[in-house]
């Protein structure tokens, strides 16, 4: 049939993403609008248009994502209202169907009662009124694999728990609102868990990783608890794309482990610059949260942007070096030190085995890159090496360092010049500085192009308004605007909590059917304290939208401290593309600038 939307919603996420939105929440219209927007996507992805990153199915809207510096938001507007129009959505029932067995009730489905009674029915109906209806997979979000489903009995729809579980076991099938979703992990949760499957939902060894994907059908089918321990015990037996927990350096051909570590700091990660394209099964793109100081910390090395590199957060790790290695670390000043030896910043160091590196409190800034000539050898699963906690995915598969743990580092690339084998510009460390092997010192260094915030600073940052900012009362954009907020101790690479002497109030329909947020999307969830994304964010969220800040100050919300201050300018569309134009100019500036003193990479 041709499609019976005949005009869309659309309106920009920033200017690096654009929503697609056909209707604004669950109608008879709802079903139509998902298949809809799922030929828009298939149009999209045929056409491939210049730019294009990525497509978020987020049940009835859909997210682009896309390169500002090849494309805008008007010419996409252009496209997709050509395409609105000539869409043709077929009237059978799209996508494969899946059956997901499930033991209802009991130890399993603890909140069925509650269930029955708020319906009016009992156990045994809502069990069969749950499992006979088909169901319609309208995004996965909230975690890596988690399904929102659509299609839930009106007489089962129940409000959410008042007080979520800080815990919900995996394979949970649980009730919010109008919607079913399975639980694809052990996560706090606020809705009603009525069952339970023993399927594994999500996968980072398979491909795709999520056994459901937007516009799947979903049927569920009651099993006994025998039944449900039975397949539980099956598929404990199968190996078959899991991550395996011994994965180490003969994984690597030519790794060696180089590195031990003593000490892990605070919070200290493998991570690239990310894995974009799987967003559609709930994977955040992550990568490191300061991108210039990751490229330049790399450059200086030899290496290209693929290869990982530690980051370091507020505190840093102790390291035993345990084979000679190049090193390089940018970012947040940590005070680092080779045997008791500054560290110099910003320049291609030669360490030695038996070497100690040392990192200690950041005095400015909050994040440092480490980066070794030749990578660090971690195994690369989804197109990205960074660790992906909430996804369970490398390096150091999925976690941050502990004692004890063993870094190996690859080959350095043929291409990585002069510097990587151990000759021209590279120093040693001695009487406080890096020197070449005649002595001379290294007469340079390099830092991000952005000084270094400090806590209780005043920082500005760069933003655009988002897509709920309309919402707020004048006096509420006031608070937010013009109002100086605290980077909280609470903060961290999902997010930035700000503290505000003030909350901001929003009016009494807040809420919003989940949608996409990207990394600099500023939520305004009820207690009125903004909540900034960071680069591991989920992939949709439910609260309003009010702010999003410009792709090229993303770097710099990477290096606030708890307690450094944020003061929000609001900026125009051109405004934010020109700057992350002038940001990239920069760093392919630096870059360049890296290659003639060291001998150019390739």
């Amino acid at each position: 049939m041709v499609n019976p939307f005949g005009q869309a919603e659309m309106f920009p996420l920033g200017e690096q993403a654009l929503i697609v939105r056909l209707c604004r929440e669950e109608s008879d219209t709802g079903e139509a609008a998902m298949r809809a927007l799922a030929a828009l996507g298939e149009k999209i992805a045929a056409e491939a248009p210049p730019g294009l990153a990525e497509l978020v199915p987020a049940g009835f809207s859909l997210a682009i994502h896309y390169d500002p510096l090849k494309t805008d938001f008007d010419e996409w507007r252009r496209r997709i209202e050509t395409w609105i129009g000539e869409l043709r959505v077929s009237e059978a029932e799209g996508g494969r169907l899946v059956e997901i067995p499930v033991c209802y009730g009991g130890e399993f489905g603890p909140d069925l009662p509650d269930l029955a009674r708020h319906a009016g029915i009992g156990e045994e109906e809502a069990v069969r009124l749950h499992s006979e209806a088909e169901y319609v997979v309208g995004m996965i979000g909230f975690a890596p694999g988690f399904p929102y489903v659509y299609g839930l009995p009106e007489r089962l729809a129940m409000p959410r728990r008042s007080e979520p579980r800080t815990k919900v076991p995996a394979g949970s099938v649980a009730v919010g609102s109008g919607q079913t979703g399975i639980y694809p992990a052990d996560l706090p949760g606020g809705w009603h868990v009525i069952g339970r499957t023993p399927v594994r939902l999500f996968n980072p060894g398979m491909s795709p990783p999520s056994l459901l994907a937007p516009g799947d059908r979903v049927r569920f089918v009651p099993v006994y608890e025998a039944e449900f321990r039975r397949l539980l015990h099956n598929r404990a037996g199968r190996t078959e794309g899991r991550v395996r927990p011994d994965m180490d350096k003969d994984d690597f051909p030519g790794a060696r482990a180089a590195f031990r570590v003593r000490k892990p700091g605070l919070y200290t990660t493998l991570q690239d610059f990310g894995r974009p394209g799987f967003q559609r099964y709930g994977v955040t793109p992550g990568g490191v949260m300061d991108r210039y100081s990751y490229r330049l910390a790399n450059r200086l090395v030899g290496n290209r942007n693929g290869e990982a590199v530690l980051e370091m957060t507020v505190t840093g790790p102790e390291l035993e070096v345990l084979e000679d290695a190049v090193v390089a670390f940018v970012g947040a000043d940590m005070a680092a030190s080779v045997n008791g030896q500054r560290l110099p910043h910003g320049r291609p160091v030669r360490v030695k085995a038996g070497d100690v590196l040392r990192f200690g409190s950041a005095r400015a800034g909050c994040r440092a890159c480490l980066a070794v000539a030749g990578g660090f050898a971690v195994p690369e699963m989804l197109g990205g090496r960074g660790a992906c906690p909430s996804a369970g995915l490398p390096g150091l598969l999925g976690r941050e360092l502990k004692p004890g743990d063993e870094l190996s580092i690859g080959e350095p690339a043929r291409e990585a010049g002069r510097h990587a084998a151990g000759e021209g510009a590279v120093g040693n460390v001695a009487g406080n500085v890096a020197v070449m092997e005649d002595g001379r010192p290294v007469p340079w260094f390099v830092v991000p192009p952005f000084s270094l915030p400090v806590a209780g600073s005043t920082v500005t940052i760069r933003v655009l308004p988002g897509p709920e900012f309309d919402r707020l009362s004048p006096a509420a954009a006031g608070l937010l605007l013009e109002r100086v907020h605290m980077v909280g101790n609470r903060s961290n690479r999902m997010g930035l909590r700000l503290v505000c002497d003030e909350p901001i109030p929003l009016p009494a329909a807040g809420g919003m059917v989940s949608e996409a947020v990207a990394w600099g999307t500023v939520q305004l969830p009820p207690g009125g304290e903004p909540i900034v994304l960071g680069a591991d964010r989920q992939t949709t969220g439910g609260y309003p939208r009010v702010l999003q800040v410009i792709a090229a100050d993303l770097p710099l919300l990477g290096q606030l401290p708890p307690g450094a201050r944020v003061l929000f300018q609001p900026v125009n569309h051109a405004e934010a593309v020109a700057a992350l134009a002038a940001a990239e100019r920069r760093m392919r500036m630096l870059e360049w600038a890296i290659d003639r003193r060291l001998g150019d990479p390739g």
